[in-house]
């Protein structure tokens, strides 16, 4: 049997496909999408029970959320494509940036969830506002980019 190289990584529609798989899997695991806000908002209260010795530090939504953020380090590390750096912002964009993520928590709490829970959840669950909201990322993104590069 032959191995397989990390450096190639994989395409855009296998990391696609294999995000859905895990998506349906685990909406039809815990009748619930795979969200990052959700999760860590639910653990705040309940801290303290649950698990033995009293520390409920997890659910599956939040070992899920570790489980992708652990796999994408992963498949970096063995693709020789992590080089972690120190990079050091100035003050005006290091306050931009704590203000742009504090407002993206709140609007994801109040908001039916963030992005994974919202888009992926949503498209997988063939829940209309899935895709609005998808639509809408999209063309922020889009929009984003183009303010960022100086052309919006």
């Amino acid at each position: 049997m032959r191995r397989r190289s990390f450096s190639k990584g994989w395409s855009y529609l296998a990391g696609a496909v294999a995000l859905a798989a895990a998506e349906v899997a685990f909406l039809v695991t815990f009748n619930s999408a795979i969200g990052l806000t959700a999760p860590l908002a639910g653990m705040a209260p309940t801290w303290t029970r649950g698990l033995p010795g009293g520390a409920r530090w997890a659910n599956a939504g939040l070992l899920f959320d570790a489980a992708i953020v652990a796999g994408a380090f992963l498949a970096a590390f063995l693709a020789g494509e992590f080089r972690p750096r120190l990079r050091v912002y100035r003050p005006r964009v290091l306050a931009l940036a704590l203000l742009g993520g504090l407002l993206m928590g709140i609007g994801a709490r109040l908001a039916p969830g963030c992005n994974v829970g919202g888009v992926i959840g949503g498209v997988a669950s063939f829940s209309l506002q899935g895709w609005v909201e998808a639509a809408f990322v999209i063309a922020g993104a889009y929009l984003g980019t183009r303010f960022l590069a100086g052309r919006g």
